[in-house]
Formats: structure tokens, sequence, C-alpha cells
């Protein structure tokens, strides 16, 4: 619930800002790097966390979720 009420936060300040006569160009690339950041934070640290701790099992897992389509997979 804290990311919906953070987006309900963001949109009520950006929307002052356009409001205000701020670029609406640049009022909304702000917002997309906040919420791309918002949605990251979470994977990034549980990724760097099963680094340090070893977790084999999650970073592969990790890798066939965000491998791209064209990118060959492991030798199994």
């Amino acid at each position: 619930m804290a990311i919906a009420a953070d987006r309900h936060s963001d949109l009520f300040i950006d929307g002052h800002l356009v409001a205000g006569g701020a670029d609406p160009g640049e009022v909304m690339q702000r917002l997309a790097h906040q919420l791309t950041n918002r949605l990251l934070h979470a994977p990034s640290s549980a990724l760097r966390q099963a680094a340090l701790d070893g977790d084999v099992e999650l970073l592969r897992a990790a890798e066939r979720i965000y491998r791209s389509d064209d990118e060959p997979g492991p030798a199994t």
C-alpha cells in the first residue's frame, strides 16, 4: 500500500508543478524516474543480498526472468 500512497502523493505534487507552470515533459520525466526507482528498489536489493549470501538459486531465477529473448540461456 505504501507504493499506492506514494504514487498518489507524487501525482498530487506533480499536478501542482504543472499547474504552477513547470514544463509538463520534465514533470513526466521526473515522475517516470521516481516510479522506476520505486519499482526496481526491492528486486535490486533482494538480488544484491542474494549475491552476498551466495543464493545461486535466486540469482539463476532472476537471470531467467530478465534475460532478453535474443540472449542464449546458460548451458545446462
